[in-house]
């Protein structure tokens, strides 16, 4: 792997970020051009994993809209150096799993509302039905 290849990237963050992403996927082919989900198999549950990992190791938080640009390894270094990090305590702070509502959009928020008399009918019938 060449690390020079990440250019235009300026920092020490994303020369450790992309050793890193190679040390996720040993034995595989590795470039800043390799293609995440086609060349490395990166499925759903790879992606989660790199996104928590990113937001630890680097204080990066990545949503659904930079994940749907990234493409090749290039793509997550460029994604990550154009956020803003996270400072300690933020991260200290609230994580997805515990605080949810501060990682998720407005329309998402909606499905975190507890259902109301009706919809609870509703889903025990269609549950007891099925």
């Amino acid at each position: 792997m060449n690390l020079h290849e990440a250019a235009p990237l300026e920092s020490q963050a994303p020369s450790q970020l992309l050793e890193w992403l190679a040390e996720q996927f040993p034995g595989q082919p590795f470039t800043p051009d390799s293609r995440l989900a086609h060349d490395l198999g990166v499925d759903s549950m790879d992606w989660l994993h790199l996104v928590l990992e990113i937001r630890q190791r680097w204080g990066v938080g990545l949503d659904g809209a930079a994940i749907s640009r990234i493409d090749t390894a290039r793509d997550l270094l460029r994604e990550v150096a154009a956020r803003p990090s996270f400072s300690k305590a933020e991260l200290a702070l609230a994580t997805p799993l515990e605080q949810p509502e501060q990682f998720l959009g407005e329309e998402h928020r909606q499905w975190l509302a507890p259902l109301g008399k009706a919809e609870l009918v509703a889903g025990w019938c269609l549950y007891a039905s099925n």
